[in-house]
């Protein structure tokens, strides 16, 4: 089909285009600033009667300042495109001659609807990856300037905008290019006879499962992913709303995720089909029912009574927080979103389908594939993909059926390569994807263009089989120093030194050089054998070559990641005292040193941490999971602890075997604790009893949250188990003669 080469008789025939086949269209105007600036107004004059979102556009400044008339332009900056999640437009205009923000990119597109039309202003293609785009700023790391950034990712953008299909170019120079011709459709998002509220056969499946999971047996959740725009969180508010009207009694739908704004959408669709309903911020009320939000930390530690959990965008909370509430609550239901700007869900899917496979052998998966706003072959959906690699995949399992770890070589490779070699690149984004929920697209552009990133692979052949990222950080001079230590400067990108220096208060900390460890990943077919145990052992060889004092990392702990980096030889230097606001963990740094100086400091730190951790146990630290208290404890490196006194032995005595109160006991209780852990005595015991002592007796929880993690009916009952686990193991002490003596008299008399 020929379209015009005037811009605004473009428009409207791409968006015809776009309603005939509902689908959406894409639309890229380059030149010079200020003619696109003018193709731009032109553009969003057209849409007197449509709403249209732009990012940093001066084209939609001009137009709403003037006055003439009303348009629904609603102009926005790039870190409140998050705010527009669940929201309709028929127009995205992005000025990306203030700055390419590749998340805004991506979340902002799930808004357009069939029929609208994405429109990018940008410099000559030609030119654009030699543009100082303005985000250069929030990039550069000391001692960089912005003008040391090579523009990998704008040449990658380029690529995919000259070879993308369906993308339409009008162009200063050349006029106007039409791209490869976009497959036709009719429209196959139309609602279907009797699927009520439902707007496609995918939802409507997922209502019913959700219904299921409520009405069915107990233990067997639902885990529904889709890809952003499947009405996924509509499905969750259409089936609370189901539950509620068609149940004989009152019920209690509980919803968590990982902030609010992310469910506000399933609250409205809920509210609109119970007319009348009482709706506050976080909780809607209806004929004595209750949808209500709790974050997850709220809903462990309080425990509210629940019909049934809700749990959206599932892939963005803790895996242990999801284990957790696996324990807690019989009838769930965890929803997420597969590709988006969020993260993705396929490395929550691989990770949590292991462990629901050996903790609930019935669970139930669903995939919600058809699109409610635009057809399936979208073209858009389709460039949103391939050029923000939303949608790359690992090496297929088939094509490491003969691998062997002395097979494989660990070797760095340069932006460049990553750039020219686009399958490679695809393979390390998607393996770092698979590794941490939170890898989003403007990660990939840090990979191709961050100045301190390093990046080194383990590969079979031209297989990708484990990616190690790596930012070089530290090597600050005395004046720099002393101004981060007292707090003065925080030089951009170098988090380990900062914190050690600002935070852990080590002067000598900034001086030295690190290499930290943003990610590393191995394919999924290939963990825990090794490959990730063979990448970290190659590092402080590779390091030490170029002077580096110390490789490190700091994450988000679990206690199984820690026993990965403490079998490797790192020692635990810090523990953050909140958690992180998106994985729910407390942040730790791990280190291990490759020279003596590094060496002196790193046991200094180490000392210091382990005398002032404990005691934030029952205080800023008392959320920690009981798990990774348990690990951290009976690290080996741990000061050897003091003897229990003949006064201490009899303090236990007169709580295991009397009648003293537990407050009374508590700190001979917490000595004797912490040596039984670090020789291991309570090994026998089950994961679950270790964590429940742990959280009472270490970090002074209360006792109802103690019962729940128990299973206990109460107090009484829980400190009975208490008495009777420490009674075992002082019986089994080398006590004083005048021990042993009250200890026989309580056998004795039965107690």
């Amino acid at each position: 089909m020929k379209l015009a080469t005037d811009i605004s008789k473009l428009l409207a025939e791409l968006t015809e285009q776009g309603q005939r086949c509902h689908q959406r269209r894409m639309l890229v105007i380059s030149g010079d600033r200020h003619w696109c600036q003018e193709q731009g107004t032109l553009v969003l004059q057209q849409l007197l009667e449509s709403a249209a979102v732009t990012i940093d556009s001066e084209s939609a400044i001009t137009l709403l300042k003037s006055g003439e008339q009303s348009y629904s332009i609603e102009n926005v900056v790039p870190s409140k495109a998050v705010n527009h999640l669940g929201t309709e437009t028929s127009l995205l205009l992005f000025n990306l001659f203030n700055g390419l923000d590749p998340d805004a990119l991506a979340s902002l597109s799930g808004s357009l609807v069939a029929g609208g039309v994405l429109v990018l202003l940008t410099p000559d293609l030609k030119k654009w990856p030699k543009y100082a785009d303005p985000e250069y700023q929030r990039m550069t790391v000391h001692p960089f300037s912005s003008e040391s950034i090579e523009g990998n990712f704008l040449a990658h953008m380029t690529t995919a905008i000259e070879e993308g299909v369906g993308v339409v170019r009008f162009d200063q120079q050349l006029g106007l290019i039409e791209g490869q011709d976009v497959q036709a459709t009719e429209n196959n998002s139309k609602c279907e006879f009797g699927l009520g509220e439902c707007l496609t056969h995918d939802q409507f499946l997922a209502v019913e499962a959700i219904i299921k999971v409520m009405t069915g047996h107990r233990r067997r959740p639902l885990v529904m992913t889709a890809d952003r725009g499947r009405g996924k969180s509509s499905a969750l508010g259409i089936a609370a709303a189901q539950a509620i009207k068609d149940a004989d009694k009152p019920l209690n739908i509980l919803l968590t995720a990982p902030r609010f704004d992310a469910v506000e959408t399933l609250f409205e669709r809920a509210e609109a089909l119970l007319p009348g309903a009482d709706r506050e911020k976080h909780q809607l009320r209806y004929q004595g029912s209750k949808l209500f939000f709790m974050p997850v930390d709220e809903i462990l530690l309080n425990c509210p009574q629940a019909s049934l959990l809700l749990v959206d965008e599932a892939a963005a909370i803790p895996i242990p927080l999801l284990q957790r509430l696996l324990k807690q609550y019989s009838r769930i239901a965890f929803a997420t979103t597969v590709h988006g700007y969020e993260g993705t869900g396929r490395g929550f899917q691989l990770r949590f389908s292991q462990i629901l496979d050996q903790t609930c052998k019935r669970w139930h998966q669903l995939k919600m594939k058809q699109p409610i706003r635009w057809s399936n072959n979208d073209p858009l959906e389709r460039w949103i993909f391939d050029a923000l690699l939303l949608d790359a995949e690992i090496a297929a399992d088939d094509q490491l059926s003969d691998c062997e770890i002395d097979h494989c070589v660990f070797e760095s490779i340069s932006k460049n390569q990553l750039l020219s070699h686009k399958d490679q690149l695809r393979q390390i984004f998607a393996l770092l994807v698979q590794a941490h929920y939170q890898t989003s697209p403007g990660d990939l552009r840090d990979l191709l263009d961050g100045l301190n990133m390093r990046l080194w692979v383990l590969r079979k052949g031209e297989t990708i089989v484990g990616v190690t990222l790596l930012a070089e950080e530290g090597g600050f001079d005395a004046e720099l120093s002393e101004a981060v230590w007292s707090g003065e400067r925080r030089p951009r990108g170098h988090l380990l030194p900062q914190t050690l220096c600002a935070q852990s208060g080590w002067l000598e900390a900034a001086s030295l050089r690190y290499w930290r460890v943003v990610r590393i990943a191995v394919h999924p077919r290939l963990q825990g054998r090794g490959y990730g145990s063979l990448m970290l052992r190659q590092l402080p060889r590779l390091a030490q070559q170029q002077g580096i004092d110390m490789v490190a990392s700091s994450f988000a702990a679990s206690a199984e990641l820690l026993e990965f980096w403490q079998s490797n030889g790192f020692q635990c230097l810090r523990v953050g005292l909140t958690r992180d606001s998106s994985s729910g963990g407390h942040p730790v740094i791990v280190s291990t040193p490759l020279n003596d100086q590094a060496g002196k400091l790193q046991q200094q730190i180490r000392t210091r941490f382990i005398d002032h951790w404990i005691p934030q146990l029952s205080g800023p630290l008392q959320e920690m999971d009981p798990a990774l208290v348990i690990r951290l404890l009976q690290c080996p490196d741990q000061p050897a602890l003091p003897a229990l006194s003949e006064q201490d032995q009899l303090d236990l005595i007169a709580y295991c075997f009397g009648r003293r109160g537990f407050y009374q006991a508590q700190p001979v209780l917490q000595l004797f604790f912490r040596r039984l852990l670090q020789q291991g005595c309570f090994q026998e015991l089950s994961q679950d009893t270790q964590q429940w002592l742990v959280a009472k007796v270490i970090q002074n929880h209360g006792w109802r949250y103690c019962c729940n993690l128990a299973g206990l009916p109460g107090q009484r009952q829980l400190e009975q188990q208490i008495r009777t686990l420490f009674a075992s193991q002082v019986r089994s002490l080398a006590l004083s003669s005048n021990a042993k003596r009250f200890v026989a008299k309580a056998s004795k008399s039965g107690d």
